[in-house]
């Protein structure tokens, strides 16, 4: 019996006997030749997969084209147009003018109220303002890290609505140490208003990106953010100078009353 073997690039082996038959034998590493579907409905199969495969590419061409679109409509947006089709935004905005605003219109109020106590001692006016200054900073350094928590753990939408109410009662107290005359108590007052705004801080800069959609419209939030920091630490400390000056610090500190509430 002549018998010929030869070695195949798929790891066939064909095996050549006399009487003309052949027989194929696959590796293990291939699927065996039963498993195969039919012939007649081999190209059908086939012609199935090549159209599948061309809807999942058409489908994802599509969405990258609609995230392109939308990044790209969202960086010609203006800021106004943000603001006007962002409800939840533009009522983030407004309340945050709101409390910053009324933090820098007590803030003078109090330097005027201590500058009163204190008459015509030029020294000691200094001093108490230089203590004033240290006394409302170093809140933001005590409970900064506690506010981070607040923001990561609770509910930010509870923690900032309840600090605003916190926050509301702050000019009341104010009233409080102008009746009693006394420094220590201004002193004390601005720890909390500070407290509370260091507390406030992390739960309100972390809730910027849940009320947007896509990264360019982020960008234009937080921008818009640091202008209303800015416009109302100018406009707050201006008109709360010029209210005390004309007006009297009492009047300024009702002012602030009615404003929050």
């Amino acid at each position: 019996m002549d018998t010929r073997e030869r070695d195949g690039p798929d790891d066939v082996r064909l095996n050549r006997t006399m009487s003309g038959t052949t027989s194929v034998y696959l590796s293990s590493n291939y699927r065996s030749i039963s498993n195969l579907p039919p012939s007649d409905t081999f190209p059908e199969t086939v012609g199935m997969e090549i159209n599948r495969g061309q809807e999942n590419e058409m489908e994802r061409k599509a969405q990258v084209s609609s995230i392109c679109d939308s990044t790209i409509h969202a960086e010609d947006e203006s800021y106004w147009v943000l603001l006007r089709t962002n409800r939840p935004l533009r009522l983030y905005m407004a309340s945050y003018i709101v409390s910053h605003f009324g933090e820098w219109f007590t803030y003078v109020a109090s330097i005027s109220l201590i500058e009163n106590l204190l008459g015509e001692d030029a020294g000691s006016k200094r001093s108490a303002i230089s203590v004033l200054v240290v006394v409302s900073l170093i809140p933001y350094v005590i409970w900064s890290p506690i506010g981070g928590c607040f923001a990561d753990s609770k509910d930010r939408r509870i923690v900032m609505i309840g600090l605003d109410c916190l926050s509301a009662l702050v000019p009341l107290l104010y009233l409080v140490a102008y009746h009693a005359q006394s420094i220590v108590i201004v002193y004390m007052v601005a720890f909390c208003q500070h407290s509370i705004a260091s507390i406030y801080e992390p739960s309100r800069a972390s809730f910027v990106p849940l009320l947007v959609t896509n990264e360019a419209s982020l960008k234009k939030a937080v921008t818009l953010s640091g202008i209303v920091w800015s416009t109302m630490t100018a406009i707050g400390s201006s008109l709360g100078g010029f209210t005390s000056a004309f007006l009297g610090v009492e009047a300024c500190f009702c002012t602030c009353i009615c404003h929050m509430q």
